[in-house]
């Protein structure tokens, strides 16, 4: 008969406990796997021999579950990235972004655009130019934003925006006949004018209300995810 004479529990004269282990060297010393359901608390933590009082703090191959900063590149699998720092100002700096769409079975790659010349918001809609204008012989159709209705998609766009004539631009295609288009900025308001009823689409793109903090020229020089050489 073979008789195991380990103790499984050592308490020693120091006040260590031992598991597993008969000459503990710490207040708990344990031999084997440690399980927990519930939280551990302590002033520092050693992993794979990293030992840190601040683990806030870390940058190199462990990350607390908030703060801290990474400097490696992060795959969340089918997890989503969303409030990235957002009570500062921020970027996220990536080569391509692509949503992808699945038809019948069959993934399909959408990309944001890219644009030269500072961070802009866009919104795209439809009108009617009938309003006749006697004084000008013209037609013309408003956008009056003193009266779109709050949290209205078009509502969005003109609050986001820094709304001048400078730093909004905008697109307008006749649809199913030709007509003479333009468009004015007055006040808070988009005129468009027509030589002759029509219906229109538009496309408004306007630089975004903070657009002077992130010129073409980034102020950082942080590194480039793709280089271009001439």
């Amino acid at each position: 008969i073979l008789v195991n004479t380990t103790p499984r529990m050592v308490f020693d004269t120091a006040g260590n406990v031992g598991i597993g282990q008969t000459s503990p060297g710490t207040k708990l010393d344990v031999v084997g796997s440690i399980s927990a359901s519930g939280t551990v608390n302590g002033s520092g933590l050693c992993i794979a021999g990293d030992c840190r009082a601040n683990w806030g703090a870390v940058t190199g191959s462990y990350l607390p579950l908030s703060g801290g900063t990474m400097t490696g590149p992060i795959n969340m699998g089918a997890q989503n990235i969303s409030n990235v720092n957002t009570l500062t100002v921020t970027k996220l700096n990536a080569t391509t972004i692509d949503p992808l769409y699945k038809i019948n079975g069959v993934n399909y790659a959408t990309f944001a655009p890219s644009i030269a010349g500072g961070v802009k918001e866009e919104y795209s809609g439809q009108a009617k130019i009938s309003r006749y204008v006697a004084a000008d012989r013209e037609y013309e159709f408003s956008l009056d934003f003193d009266k779109i209705e709050v949290g209205d998609d078009l509502w969005v766009w003109r609050r986001v925006v820094d709304f001048s004539r400078d730093n909004v631009e905008v697109l307008v295609t006749p649809y199913g006949k030709f007509a003479q288009v333009y468009y004015s900025l007055e006040d808070n308001k988009l005129i468009f004018h027509a030589d002759r009823p029509v219906e229109i689409s538009y496309r408004l793109t306007g630089k975004r209300y903070d657009w002077m903090n992130w010129p073409t020229k980034s102020l950082d020089q942080e590194s480039a995810g793709v280089l271009i050489k001439n």
